[in-house]
């Protein structure tokens, strides 16, 4: 009941709906993400009911995805989508945490790997994932065959739409709990280490 409460609470500080699922991209707003695309796929979903967005984040294309909210806003008295600055960590972790699903946004003409740190939170707090990536990054692919998230290559609207709609009609409960123990099994220990290894050789 706590958590409901505290969910509750938190969801009304940022002035969120409390009856539907949220899904939250949080991040650097810049050129490697794909603003365009990002923007255009909350464009076309911009006047659903049965969810809502989030975007907290910060960088060389903020202004891209603000004048487009500050339009929408101004047009429209249901806009299902919040823009945010960067917040402090420990607000976003709490946030994240009362949030139903992570995002992810690559641009689809990258061609090295690319593997994205927000990952890790939405893992931690049991969300399943979207991913909207470029082909070369494995990122999706391992969602998907972990069963913690869904990808399309970042390029149709479409597509992007369309794991909206599985994902409302998905399991996230479940979903959730492969990421996490999916995170549990790969990244925290052995990943961290082996990374420090690295930049040390």
């Amino acid at each position: 009941e706590q958590e409901k409460a505290e969910m509750y609470y938190i969801r009304k500080k940022y002035d969120l709906p409390t009856d539907k699922p949220i899904f939250i991209y949080g991040g650097n707003l810049g050129k490697p993400q794909g603003i365009d695309y990002l923007v255009n796929c909350l464009d076309a979903n911009k006047s659903r009911t049965d969810c809502y967005f989030v975007v907290v984040g910060s960088g060389t294309h903020y202004g891209l995805i603000s004048e487009w909210y500050i339009k929408n806003l101004n047009e429209s008295s249901n806009l299902n989508v919040k823009l945010m600055q960067s917040l402090p960590k420990a607000d976003y972790d709490l946030l994240v945490k009362y949030c139903d699903v992570g995002m992810i946004f690559l641009d689809h003409r990258f061609t090295i790997p690319n593997y994205p740190s927000r990952l890790l939170s939405y893992l931690e707090n049991k969300m399943p994932v979207i991913c909207a990536t470029d082909v070369n990054t494995d990122i999706g692919k391992i969602a998907e065959d972990n069963g913690y998230g869904y990808w399309c290559e970042s390029v149709r609207i479409e597509d992007f739409t369309a794991l909206v709609d599985k994902m409302l009609t998905s399991d996230r409960k479940a979903m959730g709990e492969k990421g996490y123990e999916f995170l549990k099994k790969n990244y925290l220990v052995e990943h961290t280490y082996n990374a420090i290894m690295k930049h040390l050789r």
